[in-house]
């Protein structure tokens, strides 16, 4: 399982998303380590939520710190996001929950 372990860490860092397995004992493992950890959510977060202001504002790229955001960083922001969200990571509402309340 240890190697399995790292082979997913490989592979995650390569671009893959999943894999396949050939026994049950396997799924934790690769479903833990394809999911985002709590660092790629509060980034995928922060773009998405700086997108949408930007949006509403009517700009269509924003910077976020020194980094330009453009749709495809808050596609792979997005899909991030509801990967989170498939895994019971994150809340489906996590949008709502995470503005300022007046």
């Amino acid at each position: 399982m240890e190697a399995l372990k790292q082979n997913v860490r490989v592979s995650k860092s390569l671009g893959f998303e999943g894999m396949g397995c050939i026994h049950p004992r396997q799924i934790p493992v690769i479903k833990q380590g394809f999911a985002p950890d709590d660092t790629e959510i509060e980034k995928s977060k922060k773009i998405v939520l700086a997108f949408e202001t930007a949006k509403l504002n009517g700009l269509g790229v924003v910077a976020l710190g020194s980094k330009m955001i453009d749709p495809p960083v808050v596609a792979r922001a997005q899909k991030t996001i509801g990967l989170a969200i498939r895994l019971g990571i994150l809340s489906s509402d996590w949008i709502n929950e995470s503005q300022p309340v007046d």
